[in-house]
């Protein structure tokens, strides 16, 4: 009877976790899609300067998703106790994070910065700049780690399969979803305050 109490608290706890899951992602799916019909909405070409701007908010939008998305199996397949699942889903986690990490000092680009300090001025990004420089906190904490899971683990394999076989074992999946999760929300921070922006352009 016990054990069947627990699978019953096992399986709810998973129902309400890909719920919860579910929810976010199907919001970030309805603001790609907006982002994504800014070439059809803003055909005139007095509005032409803002199309990188745009694409740059999709571009970090999608990577997000992607994230978001990675987290939430990596999470499930650690309430399913299928640890080699969670393992495969941390891999996958920690190369969304280094791509994210190696990108940073790209997020806003020099482009759209002047753009920005020209057309509303320089305090509009501050909230932008505080943002990259939390993930760039982030990064400089986990990047050289992040680098070799993605060089020798998923991204690219190195060619031992026993001393892959133990890397792996050493990942710590748990860890690596706390770090996930912190880009995550970073990056949706990022996104808000891009839109901001986008608004007083």
């Amino acid at each position: 009877m016990k054990a069947d109490e627990q699978n019953r608290d096992w399986r709810s706890e998973m129902i309400k976790a890909c719920e919860n899951y579910d929810l976010v992602i199907e919001r970030m799916h309805k603001v790609i899609k907006g982002l994504k019909a800014y070439p059809k909405i803003l055909t005139k070409p007095e509005h032409k300067y803002l199309h990188p701007v745009f694409d740059k908010v999709l571009y970090n939008a999608l990577c997000n998703l992607d994230l978001i998305t990675e987290l939430k199996y990596l999470d499930l397949s650690n309430l399913a106790r299928n640890y080699f699942e969670m393992n495969f889903f941390a891999r996958i986690t920690a190369l969304s994070c280094f791509e994210i990490f190696d990108n940073t000092n790209r997020i806003v680009g020099k482009e759209i910065i002047e753009l920005i300090k020209s057309r509303v001025g320089v305090e509009a990004l501050r909230e932008l700049n505080a943002q990259t420089k939390e993930l760039n906190v982030l990064k400089n904490r986990h990047v050289t780690r992040f680098k070799k899971i993605r060089n020798n683990l998923i991204g690219h394999r190195m060619n031992a399969g026993r001393d892959q076989a133990e890397e792996m074992l050493l990942l710590e999946p748990k860890q690596i979803y706390d770090i996930g999760n912190q880009v995550f929300k970073i990056q949706l921070q990022i996104q808000d305050a891009f839109i901001t922006v986008l608004k007083k352009l």
